[in-house]
């Protein structure tokens, strides 16, 4: 009730929720019935406010449910009812709503992606100076360029879509970071003057790969516990797991090889503890990567394709552990390379397999 009539204050109380506005036109026996008229219209606004939100709601949740039916199609080549029944076993298993589990298998399905690019950044970050090494031990400076080269524009591609894609709010301090030790790694790798790499780039391109492997080790560990409830974190746990495995093949390679890359100008006593201290760390990595190997082997998931990658995982990590053994000689060395390429190429697969898999994105 007012003795106003101005327009933009019509305007104004109706964007609210205004339901009734008389202008000079109170009186005692009109005030029942205008309000009853106001309770009445809000009844029926909140109506269509709840019939919209409800239509709108199943709309959402019916696109949800398409995304997360072909993510499961594509990831276990399945037909789209095979998918639905997937979806509809997962939500009565977890006592959700069809669109909750449809929202779960997206959300996973990003986060293992998100873990898997990750974890590849802790990998490349041992290739690259393993590649490095291995160019500066054969001599030549052509050889082996391409593989350095392309390594380096992933692990760049990789850096700068992490650090577009993630939140800048929850992860932009440690993509930041990343971002800052690869661009001086890159420069510590790059050719002065087109000419050949050196011993001397290769221990500051190390050193600085010891950073960025930490850094994005941090990454991943934040990705995988962001990565939604509890139970849900077992999946992501795997790819994690597995993607490390990558890292630790690169990582046994590029310490072997170092350890045959004796520094510039050292007296006999330095190349010996440069190379006692490059083996030990070898050592190391060794133990590692073989706990990785018996935790993924004692998982009750592995089928056929998983045994079988596992199986030839092992068969390429004897070559490995055999060249390592003849480092200082040439074909120990080229033998080391290959078989941590192999390594790598198995686990890169290993990991998308379970990246993909019905126990990540269902869990």
């Amino acid at each position: 009730f007012t003795q106003s009539a101005d327009a933009e204050a019509i305007a104004r109380a109706v964007e609210v929720g205004v339901h009734a506005y008389v202008v000079q036109g109170y009186a005692a026996h009109r005030l029942r019935p205008l309000v009853k008229l106001a309770q009445a219209r809000f009844s029926a606004d909140q109506a269509l406010r709840d019939a919209l939100s409800n239509v709108t709601e199943r709309f959402e949740e019916r696109k949800l449910v398409d995304r997360a039916k072909g993510l499961l199609m594509r990831a276990r080549q399945m037909d789209e009812e095979a998918a639905f029944g997937v979806l509809r076993a997962a939500a009565m298993r977890g006592g959700q709503r069809i669109g909750e589990a449809a929202r779960h298998v997206i959300d996973a399905a990003r986060g293992a992606a998100d873990i898997n690019r990750a974890g590849q950044l802790r990998m490349l970050s041992q290739r690259v100076v393993k590649l490095a090494a291995l160019r500066v031990l054969r001599g030549r400076a052509d050889e082996g360029a391409a593989a350095l080269a392309e390594s380096a524009a992933r692990a760049d591609d990789t850096v700068q879509g992490l650090a577009r894609e993630l939140s800048a709010a929850t992860f932009g301090d440690l993509t930041g970071a990343l971002t800052q030790v690869w661009s001086s790694l890159q420069q510590a790798l790059a050719d002065k003057d087109a000419g050949p790499l050196t011993a001397a780039a290769v221990w500051r391109a190390d050193s600085l790969a010891e950073q960025m492997l930490e850094q994005s080790d941090l990454l991943t560990t934040v990705l995988e516990s962001a990565g939604g409830s509890p139970s849900g974190m077992g999946g992501l746990r795997l790819v994690n797991a597995c993607g490390r495995q990558r890292m630790l093949s690169q990582r046994v390679a590029k310490h072997l090889l170092l350890a045959a890359l004796a520094p510039a100008g050292a007296k006999l006593a330095e190349q010996a503890a440069h190379q006692s201290a490059h083996q030990a760390a070898a050592r190391l990595a060794r133990e590692d990567y073989e706990r990785g190997v018996a935790y993924l082997e004692a998982l009750p998931l592995a089928d056929r394709d998983i045994r079988a990658a596992l199986a030839a995982a092992a068969a390429q990590w004897q070559v490995l552990l055999e060249g390592g053994a003849h480092a200082q000689a040439a074909a120990g060395r080229e033998a080391v390379a290959s078989a941590s390429e192999n390594l790598l190429a198995l686990f890169d697969g290993l990991t998308g397999h379970y990246e993909r898999s019905l126990q990540v994105l269902t869990e």
